[in-house]
């Protein structure tokens, strides 16, 4: 974490302490016996060659604990598989932080971890066979959400809550500490947006629902747009430009069903969310409630008489 690093093991002139600015990323936490015994049943059944897409997809996350998934694409799949002789290997970088706020940047792969997957697949990969490792196909989703809050509660923490329930829903990496609400939802282990998969507006309205605070879902809408994680990084001065002005794709409009190819996996734009009035219909403001006890249920603000 940022912070953490506080002890000069040395020393220097003119520096009377240091701090590590930014956390670290891009990696991974050791095995663990758990992940180990995982582990061994799978490289017994590789017995050291490349053949199936299981085989690639083992020895890939073997390869390098910067690789936090995998998807193989071998000849015959799909329309979209690659041709004969060639094996496509998709991978999704370990970034689980930079998703949880919002950075696709990090998505990226670098040319370090490209040489690192290729060259240790090289070694189980038959003669005839030409590997292509990349990143997947990602699609950026933005919902626009209206939503009625249960009374009393403070609407910017309804608001938070049914951001971090989008971001936890449509991303290529399980978020610490969301999976079990989003299993909950979809009825089943969530490993992140399965590739190939599908997205229906009626999947999002159900999960709003069942946001904690929640009391209606007014309207949902969505658009989607090509994703290029090293385009995503934004500089600090450009904040308020739009996706068009900063050189990304255009977003379309996502009527009922978006369909994400083979190589495909979703993952979430900055969603906007609004709390808005049951009776008016118009964006409800913190600014006029005022927070009781500090659990998040609010009270009718005064103007300070009393009566």
């Amino acid at each position: 974490p940022a912070g953490r690093i506080n002890v000069m093991l040395a020393t220097l002139p003119y520096i009377d302490s240091v701090s590590n600015q930014r956390g670290a990323d891009g990696g991974r936490d050791p095995e663990t016996l758990e992940e180990a015994k995982l582990r061994v049943p799978q490289e017994l059944r590789a017995q050291e060659r490349a053949v199936t897409a299981t085989d690639y997809e083992e020895l890939t996350r073997k390869a390098s604990r910067s690789v936090a998934r995998v998807k193989v694409l071998t000849p015959g799949q799909s329309p979209s598989s690659p041709p004969p002789g060639m094996v496509e290997v998709l991978v999704v970088p370990e970034c689980r932080a930079a998703l949880a706020a919002g950075d696709l940047s990090r998505l990226a792969m670098s040319s370090a971890l490209v040489r690192e997957v290729q060259a240790y697949l090289d070694d189980y990969r038959l003669l005839t066979t030409t590997l292509l490792v990349r990143e997947p196909a990602y699609i950026g989703v933005r919902v626009f959400a209206e939503i009625i809050a249960e009374d009393h509660l403070n609407p910017e923490v309804v608001r938070v809550r049914v951001v971090e329930a989008l971001r936890a829903f449509l991303t290529p990496l399980p978020l610490e500490g969301k999976g079990e609400f989003v299993e909950s939802v979809v009825g089943g282990r969530w490993d992140g947006w399965p590739f190939g998969r599908d997205l229906y507006i009626s999947e999002i309205l159900s999960l709003l629902q069942k946001v904690s605070g929640v009391r209606h879902v007014k309207d949902v809408q969505a658009e989607s747009r090509r994703v290029v994680p090293s385009r995503e990084a934004l500089p600090d001065d450009e904040d308020q430009l739009s996706d068009v002005d900063r050189g990304l794709d255009a977003a379309v409009p996502i009527r009922q069903m978006l369909s994400v190819g083979g190589d495909g996996v979703l993952c979430v734009l900055e969603p906007t969310v609004t709390i808005v009035n049951a009776q008016t219909g118009l964006p409800v403001s913190a600014t006029t409630m005022t927070n009781h006890h500090g659990n998040g249920r609010m009270i009718p603000a005064t103007n300070g008489r009393k009566r």
